[in-house]
């Protein structure tokens, strides 16, 4: 376990090239999750008056040239083992998040002191931080499985924790949603409730469409369902490759239907030839793909829609593509 303990107050040796940066809230505790950030940081001063923290000079009081003494300031040194870890971007989305989930104030000077407000809570391996304005919230959950009461909010970077290892953590899924809530500061606090639709891609383990819709379900999903142009553009963003999608003749043969209970075909077009119902089908289920150049008809609206497809596969093979889930969830109004 990793703790740091104040050795004393008094004069110290630092230098301006070292700020590790500032602590507004949890002040000497924040400062310890900055030097720890650094490799070669086993020391440190925090200043409670100026909130400036800064690497410590070897934890000594005879200042090489170069460096200065630093009064009013507390000494920090590192004790036991150092838990190896590094938190890393994992991508720039629309997140959940509320307010009710702030991390310390909802405010950090860096995405360090964020990173050391995440750390220091039990069962927070997920932030969010918005680096132009401050922000900083822990992460519901790394899916789009947003509960009624949390906010999509865009232009917050997504992080992830990682323990022991530098390698990027295997996150299978991405998402996105449309009509998100209103960003922070953005938009009256009287903004009215409404839905908002997000939805989850998952590239891996790829599955059949019955295995997909499955995966959909535990996560308190169903497989997407398309009905506007806006949604149709945000699915396409997601799937770089063939997705299964909610479109199914499984309850009557030719009889297509959403899995939502809808029986609109939505902005997608049909793949020319399709749907072609063969009786050989083992799976009565429909995917989409992007439009390849000179190989497709064009979409109803642009080439930047997907064709639908069923899926094909030849006698007694399952086939197993990526697959996009659907939630549909209230926006919070912003507080007054």
């Amino acid at each position: 376990m990793t703790t740091w303990n104040l050795i004393r107050s008094d004069q110290l040796c630092t230098a301006g090239e070292t700020r590790l940066g500032y602590c507004w809230t949890e002040g000497a505790d924040c400062c310890g999750r900055l030097c720890r950030e650094k490799a070669s940081c086993s020391y440190f001063l925090w200043d409670s008056t100026t909130f400036e923290c800064w690497q410590s000079h070897a934890g000594s009081r005879d200042c090489d040239s170069g460096w200065i003494e630093a009064r009013g300031v507390s000494f920090y040194a590192l004790e036991g083992d150092r838990t190896p870890f590094t938190w890393s971007l994992v991508h720039k989305h629309a997140e959940c998040a509320s307010p009710d989930m702030a991390l310390g104030d909802g405010l950090a000077s860096t995405v360090g002191e964020c990173a050391f407000r995440c750390d220091a809570l039990p069962g927070c391996d997920f932030f969010l931080y918005d680096e132009r304005g401050g922000g900083c919230f822990e992460e519901y959950t790394s899916s789009a499985d947003c509960p009624e009461g949390l906010q999509t909010w865009r232009r917050y970077d997504f992080y992830a924790l990682l323990r022991g290892s530098a390698a990027p953590i295997p996150l299978a899924e991405r998402w996105s949603c449309v009509g998100p809530a209103p960003f922070p500061g953005e938009a009256a606090s009287s903004a009215p409730r409404r839905t908002s639709t997000c939805f989850e891609y998952h590239a891996a383990p790829k599955r059949s469409w019955v295995g997909s819709e499955a995966a959909c379900l535990s996560r308190g999903m169903h497989l997407a369902s398309v009905h506007s142009a806006a949604e149709n553009e945000v699915a396409l963003s997601l799937c770089a490759e063939e997705c299964w999608i909610g479109f199914t003749d499984r309850q009557s043969e030719g009889e297509w239907r959403w899995t939502d209970g809808s029986r609109d075909g939505g902005p997608h077009p049909w793949s020319p030839g399709e749907p072609n119902g063969q009786l050989h089908e083992t799976t009565d289920g429909a995917y989409i793909y992007p439009l390849r150049a000179g190989l497709d008809s064009p979409g109803s609206r642009d080439d930047d829609f997907v064709n639908v497809s069923t899926a094909g596969p030849a006698a007694g093979h399952v086939v197993e593509r990526a697959f996009l889930c659907r939630h549909d969830f209230r926006a919070a109004p912003r507080p007054p």
